[in-house]
């Protein structure tokens, strides 16, 4: 008797890869697919582990991309680095939807409700890894590392390491995402992933002065009949002030706290 399955992997692209190919290859009933520390109550079935394996992974990844063309690969890949319990489970129906149409190029599935979910985690993870690109903001801590703490809705991180590898390729940089405890470690032009505690990367006394010196700078330049917190919300949403030392709204606090101090505009 086949018993319904519930694939758990590591969360890693190869991990889902890994998973699809278990189920082709034993024509399992998967019922749900979950990433270590996600699984639901909610689905009843034989738990498997799925091992990461690289060579593998690299197997089915041609095996799809043959099938399914390119489109069906890219959007499994960004799709993974989506947030949610949900997303696994999609992206493998995505695939046998695909798999089940006599190989269908999944660029043309987009009209199925399937294909405009997984289309959803596309779009969500390429707008977050844009705007991450603008909102990365480096501290220089006393080891002379370049520090930054980001705290994305999907696992973009990894995403964000050509880009400032290109952009520092002189300096010692680290980004650390401190909602999953990874970082990206650079140097040399070149980066890795890295597993980082948030409790492990010291606080630098001499870090918040420069972070006071520079907001006090930014509200000098500011203009404050030109402020807009609306506009400023539309194209930065609050969630992200927090890690950014020239947080809307800054400018103005400052500039307050300066006029009561002085009893006379600051500039």
């Amino acid at each position: 008797m086949n018993k319904d399955k519930v694939y758990i992997y590591d969360g890693s692209y190869e991990g889902i890869l890994c998973a699809i190919g278990r189920a082709l290859e034993e024509k399992e009933k998967v019922v749900g697919v979950f990433r270590e520390g996600e699984q639901s109550l909610l689905y009843f079935g034989e738990v498997v582990e799925i091992e990461s394996q690289k060579d593998r992974a690299k197997e089915i990844a041609l095996f799809l991309r043959e099938r399914l063309g390119d489109y069906g690969v890219t959007f499994l890949y960004y799709g993974n680095l989506a947030e949610g319990e949900t997303v696994p489970f999609f992206l493998y129906e995505y695939i046998l939807f695909g798999l089940n149409q006599a190989g269908m190029n999944l660029a043309y599935s987009l009209t199925e409700a399937v294909g405009r979910k997984v289309l959803d985690f596309r779009q969500k993870v390429g707008k977050e890894y844009h705007r991450l690109l603008g909102l990365v903001r480096f501290r220089s801590l006393s080891s002379g590392i370049l520090y930054a703490q980001v705290e994305p809705d999907h696992r973009v991180l990894g995403l964000l390491g050509s880009h400032f590898a290109r952009r520092l390729p002189n300096e010692r940089w680290l980004i650390h995402d401190i909602k999953r405890d990874w970082a990206l470690l650079g140097e040399g032009g070149k980066y890795q992933l890295i597993y980082l505690p948030r409790e492990q990367v010291p606080k630098d006394d001499l870090e918040d002065e420069i972070e006071k010196l520079w907001q006090l700078y930014h509200a000098h330049v500011a203009i404050r009949e030109r402020s807009n917190g609306k506009t400023q919300k539309n194209f930065m949403p609050q969630r992200y002030w927090k890690h950014l030392i020239e947080k809307p709204g800054a400018a103005e606090e400052v500039q307050r706290d300066s006029y009561a101090k002085n009893k006379k505009e600051p500039f």
